[in-house]
């Protein structure tokens, strides 16, 4: 599972899976810090622009987005998973302009539907800050990824 499991009843999820999974098999939850997590300044400038357009509150779907409070580990330490180990991987992930803005819309955060007509304004100042930010053009995120990998019950 890749950027997905925060979304889901990890606890149903889990005991399905490991009803499903054979004794060779195994289990990998993977998620880096992405565009929405910002820690380079082009990022922040975009959390900014996104705050005053759309608000700070993280909509998703007909809800709200709220983070998790359990780390991963400890969701699969409740569950019949077993040995779970966290491995990172550390790497920089260079972005273009346009698949700067192509991110940003195909997020689960519903930016298109809530920009309505302030679409072209909100890309506009997408593009002249990062321009501002990057006059290459080079858009470089430091990325950070963990996967978890842990095996199937006993």
């Amino acid at each position: 599972m890749g950027r997905s499991f925060h979304w889901m009843d990890r606890d149903r999820v889990l005991a399905t899976l490991a009803d499903m999974i054979t004794p060779t098999g195994g289990l990998v939850i993977v998620n880096d810090n992405c565009l929405v997590r910002p820690v380079t300044d082009w990022q922040r400038a975009i959390e900014e622009i996104q705050a005053r357009f759309l608000g700070t509150v993280r909509r998703a779907g007909s809800g709200v987005f709220v983070p998790p409070t359990e780390s991963y580990e400890l969701v699969l330490g409740g569950s019949r998973f077993r040995q779970a180990e966290r491995i990172v991987y550390e790497f920089e992930r260079q972005w273009t302009l346009d698949q700067v803005v192509g991110y940003l819309y195909s997020t689960s955060f519903p930016i298109r539907r809530l920009l309505g007509d302030r679409r072209a304004s909100f890309e506009k100042e997408i593009t002249e800050t990062l321009r501002a930010c990057c006059p290459d053009g080079r858009f470089v995120e430091p990325v950070h990824l963990a996967a978890i990998f842990a095996l199937p019950p006993t």
